[in-house]
Formats: structure tokens, C-alpha cells, sequence
């Protein structure tokens, strides 16, 4: 299961780096430009925080005194994660990239109740729970790196 937790975290942070330059017909347009801003800065925000889950999840194999400290960090990283999301929510994407960035931001949402999800599995020592928090959250972590691809500009 920790590979599967590390892959997660892997496909977010390709998330984070995968671009918003030119996604439309028309470079220059204002409202484009705006939003390729709003996107580099939600970005850098999300990539920090994902940066800080990863972190706080190679606690689990350091020691037991700082694994116990692992379900508090996550729920902290889940706040800020979700306090991150609503900049990026109120983008408004060019026409040409909107299918992709609804599934995107639809993604890292439930990426964000995973989070929250699954130290409060861990906190009530269930197993089962958190087992299928860290599948979900594994699950939605792909398919939100998959839209930020499909955001991407085609070279």
C-alpha cells in the first residue's frame, strides 16, 4: 500500500506541473491570459500543499511515535488543500479546455474528501476504511493528473 500512496502523490504532483500556456486560438486574449495566471498560481499553491501530504506520509515508515502524528497532519493538509481548491474554482477556462477543467476540478474535490477521509479512518483504527480512502484518493488523484494533461496545449 505505500507504493500505491507514493504513486498517488506522484500523479498529483505531475498534476501541479502540467501547464496552462496557450490553451486557446487566440494568445492574448485577456480573459485567457487571466485565467493561465489564476492556473500557475492555484498550481504552485496545490503543488506545496501535495509536497507537505507527501512528506507527512513518509512519516509512517519512520517511526510509530511519528506515525501517530500522521492522521492530524492530513486532516490539517486537507483544510489548506481545500482552502487552495476555490481559487482554481473560480477560474473561468477558455472554451477549448472547460470539459477538461470541470473533470479536473471535480477530481481534485474528491481528492480533497479523501484527504479528510482518511486520517478519520485512521483515527477509529479502521483498517478497512482507510484502505479504501487511500484506493479512492489513489483513484481520484489519476483522473484529476489525466485532466490537467488534457489541459495541456497540444505541441
Amino acid at each position: 500500500m505505500p507504493c500505491r500512496i507514493a504513486a498517488a502523490i506522484l500523479c498529483l504532483v505531475v498534476l501541479a506541473g502540467c501547464g496552462a500556456a496557450q490553451i486557446t486560438d487566440k494568445p492574448g486574449d485577456r480573459a485567457t491570459i487571466r485565467f493561465e495566471a489564476g492556473y500557475a498560481a492555484a498550481r504552485t499553491q496545490l503543488n506545496g500543499t501535495l509536497t507537505a501530504v507527501a512528506g507527512t506520509l513518509n512519516l509512517i515508515h519512520t517511526s510509530p511515535t511519528a506515525a501517530a502524528r500522521v492522521p492530524r497532519r492530513l486532516a490539517v493538509l486537507a483544510v489548506r488543500f481545500g482552502r487552495e481548491l476555490g481559487p482554481l474554482e473560480a477560474l473561468t477556462p477558455p472554451a477549448k479546455a472547460r470539459a477538461a477543467f470541470r473533470t479536473l476540478t471535480t477530481s481534485l474535490n474528491r481528492v480533497e474528501g479523501d484527504l479528510h477521509e482518511i486520517p478519520v479512518a485512521a483515527t477509529r483504527r479502521n483498517y478497512p476504511g482507510a484502505v479504501l480512502a487511500v484506493e479512492n484518493f489513489y483513484s481520484d488523484a489519476r483522473a484529476a493528473a489525466d485532466a490537467a494533461v488534457a489541459i495541456r496545449p497540444k505541441p
